[in-house]
Formats: structure tokens, C-alpha cells, sequence
């Protein structure tokens, strides 16, 4: 199968930490551990080694053939034709995934990288040589991750994607413990300068909160799940000072859990006034739909079905809606992601009153 746009391609250093996470999703859970190369050769699981076919000699080398047996022996050999079954199935079912394997890694990694490999190897040794050329070392990681991130620094926050970005170079400095960004809030501090003329009073918040009690540095933790935050400080900013909302906000790019709900549930309103000596049709608001459970007359961030704690003492969901809130859920992986991200802002203090 040829690989999709979305596909990762192992070609240099720089694709090692994404084509690696993906590799893995597409390996057997059964096969893994008999080949991971992060792990040391001889604390691998090993793998199924060809079943010895079971005869009457098993049993009794001095007869050649089931019929000759004795009523105990042949039971003894009915047992080991059985353990022999189990042994092959389980054999022939490893063998299809390595053949599975091998078609990935093969489908995923550039041809040039392919036929300089021995590619005949086993497995293990296949995926260790791999890491020895490809996997990038502590230090070439932190020199990838801080170039990112300056980048960022550099590009205007309302620009595509930006934030998606941000916050994938946070988990990974996180990750990877890149000091220079993660250490005394540093990056609390950058997003505030990057926040400032968006909403000054934000970026002064962060500041203050650059450092907690007795002159702790905020923890880079506090990165996971601002996300949703942000996206609703860059929603609501305009040189004018007028909001962007719904479909016009959404044209530009910007995405995020309340633009796309808006979006999704709102309709284009109708002109006011006259034009070319004709009143417009009046606009008629539609209700807004669900996109968690499926029902008209709300929204996901106001959903009960989805978030019980806001609903009213002794609500019981019906079993209709907690299975299309599941199915949502499972797939549509940014309805998901907002729902994650929403949670989390629920559960921080409301910083703006605080200051």
C-alpha cells in the first residue's frame, strides 16, 4: 500500500522522533516486545521459534507409527498433537505480523535509506541498526526543539496553526526536559510577550504568575491544556476592537472549540435595510445543535449528556444519548481534543478575577 500525504517518511534525523511513534502504532502489541530497539537485546521476549512436528517416535521411539501405540500412549500423544497446534497457530501468526512489519517499514522508509540497509536481517537487528544510523541524539533534540521554538517566536500568533504548534514544542520541551525553555517560566514569559497585543491584561497575568510562592518557577505543566485559553484570547482580539466570531473568524484560519461550535451551529445572517429598493428577508436564528449528542438546543460546551456536573441535581442521560456522546467522541478527534481542552480550563481558577 503506497503511503498518503499524511504519512510519515523516515529520509534524515529530523524524521526519526514522529516516524518512530508511528512505526509502532502499526506493529502488533505481540510482536513488540520481541523487537523495540530501545530495549537491550537480551531483555527482548523472544520470538516463536518453528514447532517440532509431533509423531508416534515422540511418544516411544521404538514405534513408527500412531496406530502401534498403547491406549496411555496415545493419549499422551493426542495431548502433544494439540500443544503442537497451539504452538504452529501461534508461530504463523507472528510470522504474518513480521511479514507485516517488514511491508511497513519498507512502505515508510525512503528507498534510498531501504536498499543501504540489510534489509534480510532480523528484525531486531533490522530496527537497532535503524535507531543507530536515524535516532537522534539528547543534544541534536534539544537543538531541534529550541530552533522551533524561536521560530515561533518570531511569527505573529494569530497566524494559522500557531497555537496547534505552541503547544506541540511545549509537550516535546516538556518531554525532553529542554531546559532553556522549560526552566524559571521562561516560557510563561514569552507568552506574554507574544499575548501582549493581543490582550495586555492577559500578558500581565502571566507575568505575575511566572513565579508562585516563595519564588518557585511555574511548572511547564502549566502549558498542558492552555490551548483552549489561548485560542479564546486570539478569537476575541480585533485592531478595531470589535470581536471576530462564527464563519468570518473561521475563514481566516483560526481554529478552536468555541469558533468551531459557533460555526457549526449558526447560519449566514441576512442583510438588514434595503438593497436595490427590496427589504431583505428577515434572519431567523437557528437553534444550535450538539455535536456531542446529537440533539438540537445546545451546544457541546453546554451539554449535560456530556459534562453531567452542569446539569441539575438527579439528571439521569438517557442510554441513547450517553451512546452518541461515545461515538462522537471516538470519532471526531477534535471534538475530542476541545473536550479535553475545556475540561481542563474548567478545573483552573478563574485567573482573570483572581488579578
Amino acid at each position: 500500500m503506497a503511503a498518503d500525504s499524511t504519512t510519515i517518511i523516515l529520509k534524515s534525523t529530523e524524521d526519526w522522533e514522529k516516524w518512530f511513534p508511528q512505526l509502532k502504532r502499526q506493529v502488533s502489541e505481540l510482536l513488540w516486545p520481541c523487537i523495540n530497539p530501545n530495549v537491550l537485546p537480551e531483555a527482548l521476549q523472544h520470538l516463536q521459534a518453528p514447532p517440532t512436528e509431533v509423531n508416534a517416535s515422540t511418544i516411544n521411539p521404538t514405534k513408527t507409527s500412531v496406530a502401534e501405540l498403547t491406549a496411555t500412549e496415545q493419549k499422551a500423544y493426542d495431548l502433544c498433537w494439540r500443544e503442537y497446534q497451539e504452538r504452529y497457530k501461534r508461530y504463523r501468526e507472528e510470522m504474518k505480523f513480521i511479514q507485516e512489519t517488514r511491508q511497513e517499514l519498507q512502505r515508510t522508509i525512503d528507498p534510498g535509506i531501504w536498499a543501504s540497509v540489510d534489509s534480510d536481517q532480523g528484525l531486531p537487528d533490522l530496527l537497532r541498526t535503524l535507531k543507530d544510523i536515524y535516532a537522534p541524539t539528547k543534544v541534536q533534540i534539544s537543538r531541534s526543539i529550541k530552533r522551533r521554538y524561536q521560530d515561533l517566536l518570531q511569527r505573529q500568533m494569530q497566524s494559522p496553526d500557531w497555537i496547534n504548534k505552541w503547544e506541540e514544542v511545549m509537550r516535546e520541551s516538556k518531554r525532553h526536559e529542554v531546559g532553556s525553555i522549560t526552566e524559571d517560566g521562561q516560557w510563561l514569559l514569552d507568552l506574554a510577550d507574544k499575548i501582549q497585543p493581543i490582550n495586555p491584561v492577559q500578558a500581565q497575568i502571566y507575568r505575575m504568575q511566572t513565579y508562585g510562592k516563595d519564588t518557585d518557577p511555574i511548572k511547564v505543566e502549566r502549558a498542558v491544556g492552555m490551548g483552549y485559553e489561548l485560542r479564546r484570547l486570539v478569537q476575541e482580539f480585533h485592531p478595531g476592537g470589535r470581536t471576530r466570531k462564527g464563519n468570518a473568524f473561521q475563514a481566516q484560519g483560526i481554529s478552536g472549540p468555541e469558533v468551531r461550535e459557533e460555526a457549526s451551529g449558526s447560519t449566514r445572517k441576512h442583510a438588514r435595510g434595503k438593497s436595490s429598493g427590496e427589504t431583505a428577508a428577515p434572519y431567523k436564528k437557528e437553534a444550535p445543535w450538539c455535536r456531542a449528542c446529537d440533539q438540537k438546543g445546545h451546544s457541546y460546551a453546554r451539554c449535560w449528556n456530556l459534562f453531567p456536573e452542569l446539569a441539575f441535581p438527579g439528571f439521569r442521560p438517557t442510554k441513547k444519548a450517553l451512546e452518541a456522546v461515545a461515538s462522537a467522541l471516538k470519532g471526531d478527534e477534535v471534538l475530542a481534543r476541545d473536550v479535553e481542552e475545556l475540561r481542563a480550563l474548567r478545573k483552573q481558577p478563574d485567573q482573570t478575577n483572581q488579578a
